[in-house]
């Protein structure tokens, strides 16, 4: 069985912080483990250089001093320059001026110098190579993004050197789809993207390096904030006033509720979201209990699909005989 060089990498950079964690009083058998999986990794043809964090704490600290050096020879020279210009031309104007701008370089190099240093000894395994903040990798750019209302998102990024990759979540889960390294223009990278999108209207599965996502999400579902919106739609607490409307509640469905006695005989309503036409879909249904049942019969007494937000109340009306307002 062959060692895998990454977890061994790993594997040694753990270690390192768990001994620097330990203080000045360090354990043995770590530091002799953390020694032999350096050998070990060598051994197997590694290249990377380990340093311990005090060992890195000190290499920061004495580039900061080099630097520190260079820049006060810089400035030590430019001095002498100024004072060379100021003989020149007899009047110490020109040779405070340049003083004054080569001030006005240096110093915020200084800061940034030992700004650097003063991270490097708070944290020295901070690295430079890119990392994920939520959904995207620091410092690229975000393209523009695709969400419906199922909680499926597509988002298009760019990275540094001018690629294109694309974040998908969907039912649940999520992932990269990097696209071709030859693709860095913005246009095919936008066509490839409204493929994607088109792809969670058709509800069609997405494959993600070696992964399918399907466009089926956790939301599938009517959640209880679209559960509210609709309520409001309906007329909100004078709907229930009106009604006699209770027992709400969001299931696979959608949401459903009862209601109070009407000519019609319905006594339970069922509503649901029809997904990518941001439209409706309603069911009245009229339940009743037969003696020695223990769960009531349902019966579906009109089903209509396709339903506008502002028909909501009409059709209720409709299919109850019940008024939602005075």
């Amino acid at each position: 069985m062959s060692l895998d060089p990454k977890k061994l990498v790993d594997a040694i950079k753990m270690f390192q912080k768990k001994i620097e964690k330990q203080g000045r009083v360090t354990n043995a058998r770590d530091e002799e483990h953390l020694e032999r999986l350096k050998k070990l990794y060598k051994d197997m043809g590694g290249k990377k250089k380990f340093e311990s964090v005090n060992e890195e704490k000190n290499n920061s600290e004495n580039l900061n001093i080099e630097f520190g050096k260079v820049v006060q020879d810089f400035y030590n020279k430019a001095n002498q320059i100024a004072d060379k210009i100021n003989k020149l031309k007899g009047d110490k104007t020109d040779g405070k001026i340049v003083m004054k701008n080569v001030k006005k370089q240096v110093t915020p190099l200084i800061k940034l110098m030992h700004s650097w240093n003063k991270g490097q000894q708070k944290n020295p395994n901070l690295t430079t190579e890119r990392t994920f903040v939520g959904q995207r990798k620091t410092g690229d750019n975000y393209k523009g993004g695709y969400s419906d209302n199922r909680g499926n998102r597509t988002e298009l990024y760019q990275a540094k050197n001018g690629t294109f990759y694309i974040w998908v979540k969907s039912g649940g889960a999520e992932g990269y789809m990097d696209l071709p390294k030859n693709i860095k223009d913005r246009g095919k990278a936008d066509d490839i993207h409204l493929d994607l999108q088109d792809n969670f209207r058709k509800k069609k599965p997405i494959k993600l390096k070696g992964k399918t996502l399907k466009p089926e999400s956790v939301n599938e579902r009517m959640d209880k904030r679209q559960a509210g919106e609709t309520l409001k739609q309906l007329g909100g607490n004078r709907f229930i006033m009106m009604t006699g409307a209770k027992n709400f509640g969001v299931g696979p469905k959608g949401m459903g509720f009862k209601i109070g006695r009407n000519s019609k005989k319905i006594n339970y309503i069922r509503i649901d979201l029809d997904r990518g036409k941001d439209l409706y879909n309603m069911e009245f249904i009229r339940m009743a209990r037969k003696k020695g049942e223990l769960s009531p019969t349902m019966k579906v007494v009109k089903k209509i699909k396709g339903v506008y937000a502002d028909q909501l109340r009409d059709l209720f009306t409709k299919y109850t005989g019940m008024y939602t307002s005075l």
